[in-house]
């Protein structure tokens, strides 16, 4: 795997099952990683002038222009900006496959030993990747394993902030975003809780065909940080 790139465009990829745990360990802190949901969408009063009321269809052309079309999209980036995206992302391009492997977590019952498989597919003709990972642990009493996390990431380069970005959602309605950064030997991303004010963060290092993980927690601002998750993927795909 090529080193090469500059702090400025890091190497990363997203481990889904980290978004999982880290929303979780209540062990480690109150609260650890409890996001705050999306806000309400504000419906606007219809104003007084030709705009239609409720109900009523619009009797303008340009007014029944307006109501197909929708609201006013974003501006559509120029050819230099999309090229800078995909170039970004194709710095990813041995991150696209299959992916398997175990480890251990801690969670509210404790430590607790998991197996995970995660599914990176580049998406939108090179400019993201999508990373779904499906994560399964074994009861505390030794019965069948159920699903322990089910979550995606959705991983886009910003040209804007120089940065690689990932939004993360989880079947338990969690999601957020987070920036990824390069390391000595791979990557890493974090964020801080902003109800408890714990710190958590990830860090990989990545081989051809494996990558080892590891999480950890602060509970004193970044001061020490002690380990809350460990494991081991092998490329099965790709």
């Amino acid at each position: 795997m090529n080193r090469t790139a500059s702090t400025r465009t890091p190497m990363t990829h997203v481990s889904v099952l980290a978004v999982t745990l880290a929303a979780t360990l209540a062990a480690t802190g109150p609260a650890l990683a409890r996001q705050p949901g999306a806000a309400e969408a504000v419906r606007p009063e219809p104003s007084s002038g030709s705009a239609a009321a409720p109900g009523q269809e619009p009797t303008d052309a340009t007014e029944r222009q307006g109501h197909a079309a929708g609201p006013p999209s974003a501006p559509v980036p120029g050819t230099d900006a999309l090229a800078e995206q995909r170039q970004a992302i194709a710095r990813l391009g041995d991150w696209v496959g299959e992916w398997e492997g175990s480890g251990w977590a801690v969670s509210r019952a404790g430590r607790e030993e998991f197996t995970i498989h995660e599914s990176v597919e580049s998406k939108l003709g090179g400019l993201a990747l999508l990373v779904q990972g499906l994560g399964k642990s074994r009861r505390p009493d030794g019965g069948e394993e159920v699903v322990s996390h089910d979550a995606l990431a959705v991983l886009t380069w910003d040209p804007e902030g120089d940065r690689y970005v990932f939004r993360h959602y989880t079947a338990d309605g969690r999601h957020g975003e987070s920036e990824l950064v390069t390391t000595a030997d791979g990557w890493r991303w974090g964020f801080q809780d902003p109800h408890s004010g714990v710190h958590v963060r990830f860090t990989a290092e990545i081989g051809a065909e494996t990558w080892h993980e590891r999480g950890e927690v602060s509970l004193d601002g970044g001061a020490t940080w002690r380990p809350m998750l460990e494991m081991e993927l092998r490329r099965v795909g790709g």
